[in-house]
């Protein structure tokens, strides 16, 4: 008999699933070499393949799907980093 397991409610797997859970996730050791074997060849820009899919991924399931709050999420967590934040445009997003 396999064991039961509680699985997380939506909103607790919304919470957690932000850009940068997904991302972590995405690059995690199990993951990543699967996802860029399937990556064609690009250039590095703002927003690398990876960090577009996570991205992606935590707009659709945020209730504010626009591509603006998907940008300015980035903005947040790179300045909460002491990174470089990108420019507040979503054209290289969307």
């Amino acid at each position: 008999m396999q064991p039961t397991c509680e699985l997380p409610s939506e909103q607790h797997l919304r919470a957690r699933l932000d850009s940068v859970g997904v991302f972590n996730l995405i690059t995690d050791d199990r993951f990543l070499a699967t996802i860029e074997a399937q990556l064609p060849a690009h250039r590095e820009r703002t927003y690398p393949p990876t960090e577009t899919l996570a991205m992606f991924v935590a707009q659709v399931l945020n209730d504010d799907s626009s591509c603006q709050r998907a940008v300015n999420d980035r903005i947040i967590r790179c300045l909460s980093h002491g990174l470089r934040p990108p420019g507040t445009s979503t054209a290289a997003n969307c």
